[in-house]
């Protein structure tokens, strides 16, 4: 009897800590410093520099993945349905590619996937100043004034998703 009582509460932290993967974002006591680099866009051009200050105005989704990582590949064909529903409510997607390698390859990969908004190179400066990657794939949501307010590690039901976003969206 007690081992079923240990291994029943067990499970009942586990589900726990699964209901609870929505983070909020590290807390910054400002307005984070402009985010730059390159990034790859489905054409293969490259745009000279990523910023945070480019999306002022609009609510960003940083949507951190790897093409290695096939959790995140899962997720591309919603990403890229939500991608192309939020561009009417001022909702900007950025596919921030952690992988590492070489660029051309990485921009193949990514071009194969058809993806309907930009992909910046994220290397681990820029994982850093996002307040760093612990999971992939990984969502940070930033503000309309540019102040990262949430991080969302592995998958996620697209309804959270939509839910904080729109939470965002509503926000002056």
């Amino acid at each position: 009897m007690l081992a079923v009582s240990l291994l029943m509460t067990g499970c009942e932290v586990k589900m726990q800590k699964e209901i609870e993967k929505v983070e909020p974002a590290p807390q910054t006591s400002s307005v984070p410093t402009p985010v730059q680099a390159k990034a790859i866009f489905l054409d293969g051009s490259e745009q000279p520099e990523f910023s945070l200050a480019s999306y002022h105005g609009k609510v960003l989704v940083l949507d951190f993945w790897a093409t290695w990582d096939a959790p995140s590949r899962a997720q591309m064909s919603a990403f890229n349905e939500l991608s192309r529903e939020w561009q009417a409510q001022n909702v900007a997607v950025v596919g921030m590619a952690v992988d590492r390698g070489d660029r051309d390859q990485i921009a193949g990969a990514v071009k194969s996937l058809n993806l309907s908004y930009p992909v910046v190179l994220a290397d681990e400066t820029v994982q850093k100043s996002f307040g760093g990657v612990r999971a992939l794939p990984t969502r940070i949501l930033v503000d309309k004034t540019g102040r990262i307010r949430k991080q969302i590690p592995g998958v996620v039901a697209d309804s959270i998703l939509r839910d904080e976003v729109r939470a965002l969206v509503a926000e002056n």
